[in-house]
């Protein structure tokens, strides 16, 4: 046996590692570049070794007290069929969803079988990262033409920030796991894991993402309360609640800064200052209400909610529709589109889920749980003002990104030898 064998890293195991650690920043180059990506790394573990004992783990994971918590999630989205405007493009939603779960069991397995393999997923994250990054910023701030190469296109959008808003909301999702390289790893790592979060938010800040900087605004004092209570710091722990009262007030300025002045058009219905939250997308969570009113406890369809006659109605004398694509909020798509039974199980599962985030941290304290306490905590908030929950780049990102994470908190948990390996 080899001595790359002995330590997992046979020339597939090392690819498909490498694969994983690059998932979460292949958005950088588009959507089809991450079912590419998942394809490979998914194929490579089904056709290496160990794809067995990764299997039997993941069907005890899936087959917990929890995965059957979150399976039942899944089956209470069916009844949403009922109501669907296309039953059938429904169904493909949830079975979708399902799948992604799946994979990412998968995925967090093979990650965690060997204390080696998060630490090569990282080191791989990073350099993507970087490389993504700058092309990004390069393309947004002076060459455009740029995104004509890393997405393989003919023809430049119409505004390249916007080109770029989908990698500016996932930088959310991995600037926790930057910032942890930084923390942990040595050496000219160290330095990279830094400029790579630099990076991060810097695309998240020339393209304008308001989503990105509130999951921001909510995930760090979320992160500064959850060390703080570990140690039961009571001045830390006030000194955090401060911090998220500063860090709301600058993000609330610095939005109200950002806001064009733009007229209301008549016929738009809100209910709060426009420079809070745009007057479009109030009008869409009013009119995704009261979608979700006419079927109430089971829904209007999963990802269909925008087909409905009323969303498709334009706003006064503008050409933007009552529902432009998704509800912009995951908690109203998931109550208007598989009814309030559905979205009082998801919102109890999400609880526990990071409930048990917080309580494996304050065990071990260890920084890439934490990591994932600021990537949940980044995904659920910014989903409050976000993409539609069922959009599969979203969801690979952040099942990708958590499953990095979790497989390092495994790893140091475990006793893997971090000092020789720097992480």
């Amino acid at each position: 046996m080899t001595n790359a064998n002995k330590s997992g890293f046979s020339r597939i195991s090392a690819t498909v590692v490498v694969l994983l650690g690059i998932l979460p920043a292949a958005i950088f180059f588009g959507r089809v570049i991450i079912g590419i990506v998942a394809g490979a790394a998914v194929a490579g573990i089904v056709l290496g070794e160990g794809f067995r004992t990764v299997w039997t783990r993941s069907r005890e994971t899936v087959l917990s007290p929890l995965g059957l918590a979150i399976a039942a999630t899944c089956l209470l989205w069916l009844p949403s069929l009922i109501a669907s405007p296309d039953p059938v493009h429904s169904l493909e939603t949830i079975v979708r969803s399902a799948l992604f779960l799946i994979v990412a069991v998968v995925f967090y397995h093979y990650l965690a079988a060997e204390f080696h393999r998060p630490v090569l997923a990282i080191k791989s994250f990073l350099v993507v990262s970087i490389v993504g990054s700058c092309l990004a910023l390069s393309a947004i701030l002076y060459l455009p033409d740029i995104y004509l190469v890393t997405h393989l296109k003919a023809q430049l959008p119409p505004a390249i920030e916007l080109a770029y808003k989908q990698t500016g909301s996932a930088a959310i999702l991995m600037i926790p796991l930057a910032c942890y390289a930084a923390w942990r790893l040595e050496g000219r790592w160290r330095w990279l894991a830094a400029a790579v979060t630099v990076a991060l938010f810097g695309v998240m800040v020339v393209t304008g993402n308001r989503a990105g900087i509130a999951g921001v605004a909510g995930a760090l004092p979320i992160v500064g309360l959850s060390v703080a209570c570990r140690g039961r710091r009571w001045k830390l722990i006030s000194l955090a609640l401060v911090g998220f009262m500063v860090v709301t007030a600058m993000t609330l300025a610095w939005n109200q800064e950002q806001r064009v002045e733009m007229e209301v058009p008549a016929g738009t219905r809100t209910f709060m200052p426009d420079w809070i939250i745009d007057w479009h997308r109030q009008h869409i969570w009013i009119t995704t209400w009261e979608i979700g009113a006419q079927h109430p406890w089971l829904g209007a369809g999963v990802n269909e909610i925008d087909s409905w006659p009323s969303a498709r109605e334009l706003i006064g004398k503008t050409t933007a529709r009552s529902i432009s694509f998704h509800p912009h909020n995951w908690i109203l798509e998931i109550g208007a589109e598989t009814g309030l039974i559905s979205l009082a199980w998801m919102l109890g599962v999400v609880f526990v889920v990071n409930w048990k985030l917080l309580a494996h941290y304050h065990r071990g304290g260890s920084p890439a749980m934490l990591a994932a306490i600021a990537i949940s905590a980044g995904y659920w908030i910014s989903g409050l003002f976000n993409f539609s929950y069922w959009s599969s780049w979203w969801m690979v990102t952040f099942y990708s990104t958590m499953t990095i994470a979790l497989a390092l908190a495994a790893a140091r948990r475990d006793g893997g030898p971090q000092a020789k390996t720097g992480a």
